[in-house]
């Protein structure tokens, strides 16, 4: 082979070089044109749908997507850009009317409401606000057709998450969220001017909290299904305050009372008054302890007074009433009193 190759003379060099000449350049232009091909985009989409409005969220069903409109968000971070791609469906910014009367207005990918969009409900309702595979999902703002509204997070189609909402009667809460209720931590200021700060169950105000009145009145305590109940207390503008157990909102259990005329009693109550065992001290020295009875003294008590004086027997009604001991400038006797009068 070496010595044909020596062996040409400058003529058959020229015509082998112009021969390979012409067959690259008859191949060239070919892997040119295949390789344009390649690289062009698909046809357009705007050619390829009629009209977005035609589109169906119930009869898209796009097998690969991981939610489906029927199903929960199971978990944001399995879907994958493959998943995406291959789902069918209308991919932009549009309108979708569907078959239950709803109507979109915003972004979809695969057919389905997904990203920033409003919706309207036939029931009154709308939606504005980020959308997940065709369900509310992210910070967003319902409307009601009462006027109440919402704003703040959702979840899964759901109120869930931190936000405010606010009723047509004018209460409002903003807070902690869960199922469409709230739940955790909030501030629930109410249409009567009463204001809320603490812990929220289900809608229910339970759990630990502060609760300031209207009047300025204040209670820190626990709550029961929405009631003062448990271990709190309570404070009056006038200077009257109370510490101990609550139930269904009053006094009731054990506790002290202050008053702001200076006296005090401390001991059992009922239906926020002292009732059993209790002692109480008046401004002008006196001390009762014994038994009470609907917030009166009645039954077995002492009575003791500013001087020294003081009187043990029964009690009836609030007032020394039987026989008992008396102890009168120093002289202990037997006394007999009718509805607070001593007897001769």
């Amino acid at each position: 082979m070496r010595g044909f190759l020596h062996s040409l003379s400058i003529y058959h060099w020229v015509i082998l070089l112009i021969g390979l000449g012409m067959t690259f350049a008859a191949v060239w232009p070919r892997q040119t044109e295949i390789r344009s091909k390649e690289a062009l985009p698909p046809p357009a989409l705007e050619n390829s749908m009629a009209s977005v409005k035609e589109v169906s969220l119930e009869n898209s069903a796009p097998a690969p997507t991981p939610v489906p409109p029927e199903q929960p968000v199971a978990g944001i971070a399995q879907v994958t850009a493959a998943a995406e791609s291959e789902a069918p469906g209308y991919t932009g910014v549009g309108m979708q009317t569907f078959d239950d009367g709803r109507i979109f207005r915003g972004e979809m990918l695969s057919g389905l409401p997904h990203g920033q969009g409003h919706m309207q409900f036939p029931d009154g309702r709308s939606y504005t606000g980020s959308f997940y595979y065709g369900r509310r999902q992210g910070a967003g703002e319902m409307h009601w057709p009462d006027g109440s509204y919402y704003n703040g997070e959702f979840i899964n189609n759901q109120v869930s998450g931190r936000g405010e909402y606010n009723a047509a009667h004018g209460d409002r809460f903003v807070g902690s969220f869960v199922n469409e209720k709230p739940h955790g931590y909030g501030t629930y200021t109410m249409h009567n001017k009463n204001v809320y700060v603490g812990e929220v169950r289900q809608g229910i105000i339970e759990g630990h909290g502060t609760l300031t009145f209207s009047d300025g009145s204040v209670y820190s305590g626990e709550f029961v299904g929405g009631r003062m109940q448990g271990k709190g207390e309570r404070y009056w503008p006038n200077g009257n305050h109370y510490t101990g157990e609550f139930k269904n909102d009053t006094f009731h259990g054990t506790g002290t009372a202050t008053f702001s005329g200076g006296s005090t009693y401390q001991g059992q109550f009922a239906e926020g008054k002292p009732h059993g065992e209790g002692r109480r001290r008046w401004p002008d020295g006196r001390v009762y302890r014994g038994l009470w009875n609907n917030g009166l003294q009645q039954g077995f008590g002492v009575l003791t007074f500013a001087n020294g004086d003081w009187f043990e027997g029964e009690f009836e009604a609030g007032k020394m009433h039987g026989v008992g001991t008396c102890v009168i400038g120093g002289v202990e006797s037997s006394c007999t009193f009718f509805q607070g009068e001593m007897l001769d």
